[in-house]
């Protein structure tokens, strides 16, 4: 275990931030928080690889759960604990919701997203419930090939051959792992 110390409430393990990659530091220590020293924040690939890691933990832990509660029960639970941590996080930040409720452009597509979210989490416990995790959590993690083509197709993203190949191999991946 690494020597520890303690900064600003938070535990900062001590190992020093040129000995780690770019994206897994934070000011000037490795940590798992997000306020440091300085007011740093962890960049969007660190949070990314959170985001990744929690999925994979998530989908074992929801694998094991489904075995005894049916997926209905499993979504209200799982997203009234997800509801709570969101809430956390506003109230953490200072965040007013009420400045943000109106029928803007930003809020109807925030909604949207809702429906869409809805939609992918109730088929995502529903196939995990039915079928084995190695073929329904690596399917659902190819919604990076939803995302890539629409990004490139209506964001404006920049099409790159890395990018292209990436969405082929995606669909190779999807082919293969449903036969």
């Amino acid at each position: 275990m690494f020597p520890s110390r303690t900064l600003n409430n938070y535990v900062l393990p001590a190992i020093k931030r040129e000995s780690l990659p770019r994206w897994y530091t934070l000011g000037e220590y490795a940590v798992g928080a997000t306020r440091v020293k300085g007011n740093k924040r962890m960049s969007y690939v660190g949070w990314a690889i959170v985001a990744m890691t929690g999925y994979g933990v998530t989908a074992v832990i929801l694998k094991l759960a489904l075995r005894d509660i049916p997926p209905g029960v499993a979504i209200v639970i799982t997203n009234a604990v997800l509801v709570l941590a969101g809430v956390g996080l506003v109230l953490y930040r200072g965040e007013q919701v009420a400045a943000h409720l109106s029928l803007s452009r930003p809020m109807l597509l925030t909604i949207l997203a809702g429906v869409t979210l809805s939609l992918s989490i109730v088929g995502y416990y529903i196939a995990l419930s039915r079928g084995p995790a190695s073929v329904v959590v690596p399917i659902f993690a190819m919604y990076v090939l939803v995302a890539t083509v629409i990004g490139l197709a209506f964001l404006g993203e920049e099409v790159k051959l890395t990018r292209v190949i990436g969405v082929i191999l995606a669909g190779g991946a999807i082919f293969l792992l449903t036969r």
